[in-house]
């Protein structure tokens, strides 16, 4: 009796699982994400294959899928300095379908509200937040960068009206209250591309320094228990 060869292309669902396999659909396949590998689309293209392997094998729903950051009020690092690129706390797919927020865009201006209160930070990637924040997005031609350094002056503004009270809170209210400049919008167009290459560097050091920070967190402890490589140490002359 001769037997038919298993190639990719005849392999079923079915054929997957008689050798206990989770099943890889076409979508999902090398082929697919090879191609393209060197386009704008790619992180689109890894991310729908993740998604089309949860669905065909349930056991790995919200395993592969994207997560994503979810900014905290609570969290110090996570409210500290110019851009949040990388939270302690994250969610699913399915984790943002059932969460109370929804998913802001980069560049989104967070304000904390509660907890740690006036502390800003712009959105580094699409992320979510917390009832603790306020997300703050411009609009009719006023751009993000404006957008952070007017909400810099409004919290200035709010903490020297406080006079040495507790300030614990802020509710919309305060902010409606606060009069604030309104440049003509030709000038926040200037000042938005006069500024838009320093928070990019800003953004791009954001990141290298969280793979640093992954990196030495990875390393540091395989060193310390010598289960890294070891290295010879050579004097030069």
């Amino acid at each position: 009796m001769s037997l038919k060869p298993i190639t990719m292309t005849s392999m079923t669902k079915d054929t997957y699982a008689e050798v206990n396999v989770f099943f890889v659909p076409p979508p999902a396949r090398w082929k697919v994400i090879a191609e393209a590998a060197h386009k704008e689309e790619i992180g689109t293209v890894i991310d729908d294959a993740m998604r089309a392997i949860e669905k065909e094998n349930k056991r790995l729903k919200d395993i592969l899928g994207r997560t994503y950051e979810y900014c905290l009020a609570k969290t110090p690092k996570d409210a500290i300095g110019t851009y949040v690129v990388a939270t302690e706390k994250t969610l699913t797919e399915t984790g943002l379908a059932k969460c109370n927020s929804r998913l802001y865009p980069a560049n989104t201006v967070f304000v904390t509200a509660r907890g740690t209160v006036g502390k800003l930070a712009v959105a580094g990637c699409p992320m979510a937040m917390n009832q603790s924040c306020y997300a703050l997005v411009g609009k009719e031609g006023y751009g993000q960068y404006y957008v952070y350094h007017l909400t810099q002056y409004v919290v200035e503004s709010l903490k020297r009206k406080a006079n040495g009270a507790v300030f614990d809170a802020i509710v919309t209210r305060d902010f409606e209250s606060e009069v604030v400049p309104a440049p003509a919008i030709e000038d926040v167009c200037s000042f938005e591309k006069k500024v838009a290459s320093l928070y990019e560097a800003i953004l791009n050091n954001s990141n290298e320094n969280v793979c640093r920070a992954t990196l030495r967190d990875t390393l540091l402890p395989r060193l310390i228990s010598s289960q890294s490589c070891s290295f010879t140490y050579k004097e030069s002359i």
